[in-house]
């Protein structure tokens, strides 16, 4: 496996100017600011990332170990998630990367349908995963490969996805933008894994051209014009 921390166990690193945030080291916390026209509105605002505990109700956000990664907000929505950059691939190799994730979406919690934790008039989740073949920053840049979307509500989903190595530092990428601005939009990853599945491919040597066979021609002697007698 080459990622680091793919459990998201401790250490876990404060964030920065937000308060009672926190990511499980190495990876980044990243995400999409909007304008103060959205944000005011409670769209695309910057998420909380805290540890999932395996004793948190309804005891099913940690899939392995004693932590997962979370983040989430309340009454919004956020365009954002969390990458970690791996060196020493071999340009041309195949890799691919998994995870495990889970959501949970409820509308309103004090309807019936989102009780006990679970999704009710959930939003769309539009969650995935991706690679960065070059190694970059930009989660919406044309060069990641990203895995198809599920929304994965209240149970763990498998997210996979393959890419050749461009650059041989690549950029995992976990990506989730719930379009409504629910009550509760909630994103929880754990066990990651990157692997690489084919090596580069081996340059073939060209065949060595072969001159065509010459020719040998065979000298035949003209016809003698000296008289008889």
């Amino acid at each position: 496996n080459l990622v680091q921390n793919p459990g998201f166990e401790q250490p876990y690193a404060i964030l920065p100017d937000k308060e009672n945030c926190a990511i499980a080291a190495p990876w980044i916390a990243w995400w999409i600011q909007g304008t103060p026209g959205e944000t005011s509105q409670g769209y695309r605002v910057a998420p909380e990332y805290k540890a999932a505990i395996r004793a948190d109700f309804p005891y099913n956000r940690v899939r392995s170990g004693e932590l997962a990664q979370q983040y989430f907000h309340s009454f919004g929505n956020f365009q954002a998630g969390v990458y970690q950059h791996v060196s020493n691939i071999a340009v041309g190799s195949k890799v691919r990367f998994e995870i495990w994730g889970m959501t949970w979406s409820c509308d309103n919690e004090k309807k019936s349908d989102c009780a006990k934790a679970t999704s009710g008039d959930p939003s769309p989740m539009r969650f995935r995963i991706g690679i960065h073949t070059r190694g970059g920053l930009n989660a919406l840049d044309p060069d990641v490969a990203w895995s198809p979307e599920q929304n994965a509500y209240d149970t763990w989903h498998l997210f996979q996805v393959e890419a050749v190595a461009r650059n041989s530092t690549v950029t995992v990428f976990v990506y989730a933008y719930p379009e409504y601005r629910s009550q509760d939009n909630n994103v929880y990853i754990d066990d990651a894994y990157l692997q690489v599945i084919a090596p580069p491919p081996t340059a073939t040597r060209r065949p060595t051209s072969t001159p065509p066979p010459t020719e040998t021609y065979t000298a035949t002697p003209l016809p003698s014009n000296t008289p008889t007698s």
